[in-house]
């Protein structure tokens, strides 16, 4: 079990270079592509290297996924490096299925590439660990997934805190994340958090932060982190919730309305209406008005870079953006076979898989 809280209290991968690597949260390189499945059949991978972190993963039939820069790549991209690499080593591309569309892939992965380190210590340490009442030390020797870790801030916290961290995006955000000096050694791929390519019991505590309202839906996804942890693992995630109140549900119509308006914008326009939102949001007088209707803020991170991220984030070109009722949500982790440990508001849940894995 978890230890409890007691009291609220980018760099290039040749920086990996002379790391410390009898750190206990970096992987040794002929560990690091040992474990994953095919995402689709949970049949067994091979690592074949190419050159340095550019290789494949092969499946028992010779097809395979290709590994570029030390991401495992289980998301066909545009990135003909990809399939270079599996023409070299003569590995055909595995055919997986459909994850979200790609807009809304681009969307999340322009959004994160641009806003690469968008925390700061103390919301990280809220983030991570205080609402869910832990200590930072709680993640101390664990085997952590972070399911949807876009730019990596919160697998760098979970990796300082002395967590052998697995980070996971389906975007190419996951690239800024493989950049991150505290994630040298690390496990990292770009797949969907609805199939992932770890096998049964891989890890003790899964992380989903932020994610799970945008995944085409929450039960398939719920179910993944069941597999993948071992009895009595650790679920720490969080979901949109849908509002309560006059004033909270007036916000929330407002912003859905504007949302749906927003998708038919260019993807570039939009993002510069995020920034000046943003800035208007924190100026004087209008700011205000704006900061408790339309434009979400975080109030430990009032810059403009911050809530422009936030605005783009809330208004972004992205296919799914769920909200949910508290029990429902509840329901929804009980049904993937966990026991509620505790919840909070805001869309929290910390919950441990029973030791059969059943509903």
């Amino acid at each position: 079990m978890l230890a409890r809280k007691m009291s609220t209290t980018s760099q290039t991968p040749d920086a990996c270079v002379g790391h410390d690597s009898a750190d206990s949260s970096r992987l040794a390189p002929e560990e690091r592509y040992r474990g994953y499945v095919d995402p689709w059949d949970q049949q067994e991978l091979k690592w074949r290297a190419l050159s340095g972190d550019d290789g494949a993963l092969v499946r028992p039939d010779g097809r395979g996924y290709p590994v570029r820069g030390g991401v495992a790549r289980f998301v066909e991209c545009e990135n003909p490096t990809d399939g270079w690499i599996l023409d070299r080593l003569g590995v055909p591309r595995a055919s997986g299925g459909d994850a979200q569309s790609q807009e809304s892939v681009d969307s999340f992965g322009f959004q994160w590439n641009w806003d690469h380190d968008p925390r700061t210590e103390e919301d990280l340490r809220w983030r991570v660990a205080e609402r869910f009442s832990l200590l930072p030390s709680a993640f101390a020797g664990k085997r952590v997934l972070d399911a949807g870790c876009g730019a990596g801030s919160q697998s760098k916290f979970l990796a300082k805190a002395g967590a052998i961290v697995t980070a996971v995006d389906l975007s190419s955000a996951v690239d800024s994340a493989a950049r991150l000096q505290e994630l040298c050694g690390s496990r990292l791929a770009q797949a969907d958090i609805a199939h992932l390519p770890f096998s049964h019991g891989a890890f003790d505590i899964v992380y989903c932060e932020g994610v799970l309202q945008h995944a085409a839906a929450t039960d398939p996804v719920l179910a993944e982190f069941s597999r993948v942890l071992v009895p009595s693992g650790v679920l720490l995630a969080t979901h949109y919730l849908s509002p309560k109140g006059l004033l909270r549900t007036a916000r929330w119509t407002m912003q859905e309305w504007l949302r749906g308006r927003a998708q038919e914008i260019p993807r570039d326009w939009l993002f510069l209406v995020s920034g000046i939102a943003a800035a208007c949001a924190l100026s004087p007088g209008i700011g205000w008005f704006l900061r408790q209707s339309v434009v979400p803020c975080n109030r430990r991170m009032l810059t403009l870079k911050a809530t422009w991220s936030n605005v783009y984030d809330t208004y972004g070109q992205h296919s799914f953006q769920r909200y949910l009722r508290p029990e429902e949500f509840v329901a929804a982790v009980r049904n993937a076979g966990f026991d509620r440990e505790d919840t909070a508001d805001d869309g929290l849940v910390r919950a441990v898989k029973r030791p059969d894995g059943r509903p």
